[in-house]
């Protein structure tokens, strides 16, 4: 697993440095394994919108991370040097977030496949990966795809 995303203070010490609005914003890693992760956001003045729900790109920062720790931690359990960027995005809003969310993204041997693809093949790969926002009291609110590139560093 990746270490600096385990340890709640290198945690802390990485999104100071890389990511400080999710910080600020109260995004936690609520829970990590080879093929989950849960990542929760609350719903406070820093993510609330004029219209008392939760500013959608609040929920975007977190659902993404929750794809991106998974991304991550594969990359690195390789031992290659992969560069990664989003390159599509699709999100579904389905019920007004009025409470904190948990976003969580489970995955299969697809994200094993594309990382050793792109390493063997040198070129990029694509793979898109999904995040389910549930609010505290069980409700779906939103649904996010994220395609993400994979590209071996020369």
């Amino acid at each position: 697993m990746v270490k600096r995303f385990n340890n709640p203070l290198l945690r802390r010490i990485f999104f100071l440095r890389y990511l400080p609005l999710a910080l600020f914003a109260g995004v936690k890693l609520v829970l990590l394994e080879a093929n989950k992760c849960e990542v929760s956001i609350p719903f406070k003045w820093m993510t609330k919108n004029p219209f008392k729900s939760m500013y959608f790109a609040a929920q975007s920062m977190a659902a993404e991370f929750s794809t991106a720790v998974l991304l991550v931690n594969q990359i690195e359990k390789s031992g290659a040097n992969l560069a990664l960027i989003i390159v599509s995005m699709k999100a579904d809003f389905l019920e007004r977030a009025t409470e904190k969310v948990l976003f969580k993204c489970h995955v299969d041997h697809t994200l094993e496949l594309a990382v050793t693809k792109a390493i063997d093949t040198g070129e990029p790969v694509t793979v898109e990966l999904s995040s389910k926002g549930v609010d505290i009291n069980g409700n779906h609110v939103a649904q996010f795809w994220f395609t993400w590139s994979l590209k071996l560093r020369s």
